[in-house]
């Protein structure tokens, strides 16, 4: 075989072989890192090297680079060009006021990656599986050689977000948040200057972003952000429950009175029999 040959062979397996998007580290590790980048850079920008020795490497490395693109994958940093920031997310993690915004604050940065938002989806309600590395392979695009480390993350990074207990997706906190994040690899980091701009008008407008979310009769609930949490906790479960029940009830009464009119029409058309 050619020299030729040899290398579009190596281009089409590494090709082949390119794993989907995931972070580098898990949530809690982000997080920490997030706060040294906080302490050292607060609101101003960074560079890629500035945010790699701000995080604590010496300098820019493959190490640091693929932690420096976990903390974007989680929403804790943003960029903007070739530039960093730290994320509104980020400042309400660490600089919370209360700790319900702070809880609300790691569900969605457990959501941003868009591979844990699709398991999150998944499982929800569920048990996640034990041999979820052999998943990550067969179903999600991912490398096998980092399949066991990358489900580790997934379980650390959930489980740390309080919505894994005992093994099982909860329910409670997985109300629509953010959009996940657009990166195609732990290199590449999708946050555009859309994002970046979004943020800022979202840290002016948090107390009147509304939420909704959609129970299984179709009614809509919709909320203010700042009542997150307690939906994520199932302050108003019972109420839900009861709506949920009523609005079925009613439905399915309406759907027995529409049947009764329709036959009792047919039967008022229908003719005479002598």
């Amino acid at each position: 075989m050619s020299d030729r040959a040899d290398n579009v062979e190596m281009k089409d397996k590494a090709k082949r072989e390119r794993s989907t998007a995931y972070p580098a580290c898990s949530l809690k590790e982000a997080v920490e890192y997030s706060k040294k980048l906080l302490e050292a850079y607060g609101k101003s920008p960074m560079d890629r090297e500035s945010a790699a020795k701000g995080m604590g490497f010496a300098s820019l490395s493959g190490a640091s680079t693929v932690k420096v693109a976990a903390l974007v994958h989680y929403g804790l940093l943003v960029r903007e060009g070739n530039a960093y920031k730290n994320s509104l997310l980020s400042n309400r993690i660490t600089y919370n006021t209360t700790d319900e915004d702070r809880v609300s604050a790691v569900v969605e940065a457990a959501k941003k990656p868009k591979l844990f938002a699709t398991l999150i989806t998944a499982y929800a309600g569920q048990a996640v599986p034990k041999l979820l590395n052999n998943i990550l392979v067969s179903t999600h695009g991912i490398n096998r050689k980092v399949a066991d480390n990358v489900a580790q993350t997934f379980f650390d990074s959930v489980e740390y977000a309080g919505i894994l207990k005992n093994g099982v997706i909860t329910t409670e906190g997985l109300l629509e948040t953010e959009k996940p994040d657009g990166g195609d690899s732990p290199h590449e980091e999708g946050v555009t200057n859309k994002q970046v701009n979004r943020d800022a008008h979202h840290e002016k407008q948090v107390n009147r972003t509304i939420q909704s979310v959609r129970l299984p009769s179709g009614v809509v609930i919709s909320y203010p952000e700042g009542l997150s949490y307690s939906f994520a906790v199932g302050k108003f479960g019972p109420q839900i429950l009861a709506l949920e029940e009523a609005v079925s009830k009613s439905l399915a009464t309406h759907d027995s009175t529409n049947e009764h009119d329709t036959t009792k029409q047919q039967l008022e058309k229908a003719p005479a029999v002598n």
